[in-house]
């Protein structure tokens, strides 16, 4: 009797409804103080002159746009349905389409120049193939007020990119089961998703876990002023590019939304401030969730540690709301999430500053990352085509398998060197781009034993894979050289890039590239992706993670097939606490971030997921090649920095350090590729002929041959 009162006790408990939003009860229901409206004030006045809002002009004019795009959407069903399918014109008018937007337009955070994500959702007769693809897009390109079209059906997430009377369009595309589409259709109803394909799952996530997030927070006011201003941050720090490893804008719009639902009444400049107390403070990898895990009744994959095995590995969950939930951004490594935990701690620091002073300044706060004075050494990947129509689709792929060369540089080292991309593109000419990556080095192991680190596998690896593309074609290059600070060029380090650039891969290379890319043309899973998957999106879901070689379909944005010519703004789209609402109000951040939640702990340690390892402090720095390496095989021994600075000279730099101002006094003097790497390609043809493996790197030219145009 007694066990059968309890049970009906705690089912009693579990239906009765929340008195709260979230997974846990608040840390804090407190209210703003007038000093909190004032610095709050501030902030919206530092946001406004940041140009983070359109004006009332150009929202009348994207509204203008939606609504000729909506009726254009109606009449191609229209048309599709008579012409192709045989519809009489009565049913034909019965047959209805919609257009609904998500990602950052949706949420209220876009800027003036930003896109606007937006999903076709169209009955079962109209094909994405054939409808799409095949009737859309011919009617698009007779409209004198749409251009730069670009149709991408062989992406993760199929899109049509355009401009659109001036404003950029990303449509997506999903076929329901239903015979029409009603006026009063819900998406986020679990119906809408029976019958329908992957590719349609994926398009619908998109804009119902926009929809979630906002029936999530307790605000929308304050958490809009906090996401603009988060966004802002992660740009000018360098951690926004989901693509690159970081989080994109549907993972920084769930931070967000966890952190307005800890403090539900606090003024936006104290959820900026208490942002970052609860990400420097957070456990992962326990999950962060604005609601419970819905476990569906459709049968979908959600994310669960405890039965998927991938799902363990993850290191930084940030799962999406809506069935199926998924998480977010599994693209972290090791590296970014060093580089991310670095900025949350800086952010830390300078908002309890700011939360000081009577008359707070924000500037520091959204100080640009000088990411080319943290370190010592730098990787230098240079993409290249042949034409600019080349160039579009290629960089696009290299763009989306940059986060592998991060992970194998992880791995080939034995976590010994970690890489800092940056998500900045420095385009050259119409047809080269070039990328940079910080290589940080981490301590020597316990026993002191010397590192040795040799990048050459995890570069050649890289480039083979990049190659193996079943796209490729003649003319499209991708080099990777190591450089050190002083050798970063001065277009990189804020100087305009060379008016004369006009790169061609070098002749060398190009047959050199030829191989690889036809030779494997039949059965590499690198081959199977389309030029934009994983430079898509940096979306709102996913049904499955890219593994090192395969693609990643995410959710919820288009992807960015077009390269460098067409640049996305957005690509929006904490199990922290007991779900049983365990934590009080009067209980401290520490019992509810990070899993004081026993349901946050089932997800991350039942799973089997091993704990965070500490990250290292101290680097090291390189004297020369191992002269026990054989020939074409030089390795770099690693030193410490208290015995050679960065002139080779004894010195005295101390190991202990956290924030990027002392990291940039410790970092490594240099790391030299294997010389059959560095000195083959575009490089060595270039420099006139191949470095001898046996000799040390002479002077390294640049690896894109720059000529007159």
């Amino acid at each position: 009797g007694g066990r059968a009162i309890e049970r009906a006790a705690a089912m009693a408990a579990a239906a009765a409804p929340k008195k709260h939003l979230g997974v846990t009860e608040p840390i804090s229901l407190a209210g703003p103080q007038p000093i909190d409206l004032r610095q709050s004030a501030v902030l919206e006045e530092y946001l406004v002159e940041a140009k983070l809002y359109e004006s009332a002009d150009e929202a009348t004019h994207r509204e203008e746009v939606l609504g000729t795009l909506d009726a254009l959407i109606k009449k191609w069903v229209f048309k599709q349905s008579m012409q192709r399918h045989g519809f009489s014109e009565q049913m034909a008018s019965e047959v209805n389409a919609k257009i609904f937007t998500f990602g950052s337009y949706r949420l209220g955070v876009h800027g003036p120049s930003a896109d606007i994500d937006t999903l076709c959702i169209g009955p079962r007769h109209i094909t994405r193939e054939e409808d799409f693809f095949g009737g859309l897009v011919p009617m698009l390109r007779e409209l004198p007020e749409v251009t730069e079209l670009q149709p991408v059906p062989d992406a993760n997430v199929p899109v049509i990119k355009m401009m659109f009377a001036g404003v950029d369009i990303d449509l997506l595309y999903a076929r329901l089961a239903t015979p029409t589409v009603p006026d009063d259709f819900d998406i986020t109803q679990e119906s809408v998703l029976r019958n329908i394909d992957d590719q349609s799952v994926k398009s619908l996530n998109g804009c119902r876990v926009t929809d979630m997030i906002l029936r999530l927070v307790p605000n929308i006011a304050h958490f809009r002023t906090v996401l603009r201003a988060l966004k802002l941050w992660a740009k000018k720090r360098g951690v926004y590019s989901n693509v690159m490893g970081f989080l994109g804008g549907v993972n920084w719009a769930i931070l967000a939304g966890r952190v307005c639902q800890l403090y539900p009444n606090a003024a936006p400049s104290t959820l900026l401030a208490r942002f970052f107390r609860v990400m420097s403070l957070w456990r992962w990898p326990n999950p962060i969730l604005l609601t419970d895990i819905d476990p569906g009744s459709l049968g979908l994959q959600i994310w669960d540690p405890r039965v998927n095995p991938r799902d363990r590995a993850h290191l930084f969950p940030i799962i999406t709301p809506a069935y199926p939930c998924m998480n977010s951004s599994y693209n972290v490594s090791d590296s970014t999430k060093r580089v991310m935990a670095l900025e949350f701690e800086r952010g830390l620091r300078i908002m309890n500053e700011i939360e000081r002073q009577k008359t707070p300044k924000y500037e520091q706060l959204f100080e640009p990352a000088p990411f080319f004075t943290l370190y010592k050494n730098y990787l230098q990947i240079d993409v290249a085509s042949a034409s600019e129509e080349q160039q579009n689709v290629w960089l696009g792929w290299a763009t989306s398998r940059m986060r592998q060369l991060v992970m194998k540089v992880e791995r080939c080292t034995n976590g010994a060197l970690q890489v800092h991309p940056n998500p900045k593109e420095f385009t050259l000419s119409e047809t080269a781009t070039s990328f940079f990556m910080g290589l940080h080095k981490m301590p020597k192991t316990e026993d002191g034993v010397q590192r040795q680190v040799d990048l050459s596998p995890a570069v050649k690896e890289f480039k083979a894979a990049v190659m193996q593309w079943m796209s490729w074609k003649p003319g499209m290059d991708i080099q990777v050289q190591h450089i050190k600070r002083k050798q970063v060029p001065e277009w990189a380090r804020g100087g305009e890039p060379p008016k004369e650039a006009a790169p061609a891969a070098a002749p060398a290379a190009v047959a050199d590239a030829q191989a690889p890319a036809n030779g494997n043309a039949g059965g590499d899973a690198e081959q199977t992706a389309a030029p934009s998957e994983g430079a898509a999106t940096e979306g709102a879901n996913g049904a499955a993670e890219e593994q090192d070689g395969a693609a990643a379909p995410a959710t919820g944005a288009a992807p960015s097939a077009d390269g460098g010519k067409r640049k996305r703004e957005d690509g929006d789209g904490a199990n922290d606490g007991d779900a049983n609402g365990a934590a009080t109000e009067g209980a401290g951040e520490d019992d509810v971030i990070g899993g004081g939640a026993k349901r946050a702990k089932t997800h991350a340690d039942d799973s089997g997921a091993a704990p965070e390892a500490a990250e290292g402090e101290g680097d090291a720095t390189v004297s020369g090649s191992d002269p026990q390496a054989g020939e074409g095989e030089a390795k770099d021994i690693v030193e410490d920095d208290e015995k050679v600075d960065e002139e080779g000279k004894p010195g005295s730099v101390k190991p202990k350090a956290v924030s990027y101002a002392d990291m940039a006094k410790r970092q490594p003097s240099g790391f030299e590729l294997n010389s059959s790497v560095a000195g083959t390609g575009a490089a060595a043809a270039a420099a006139g002929a191949a470095v001898p493996p046996s000799q040390p790197a002479q002077a390294k030219k640049p690896v894109i041959k720059l000529a007159k145009r």
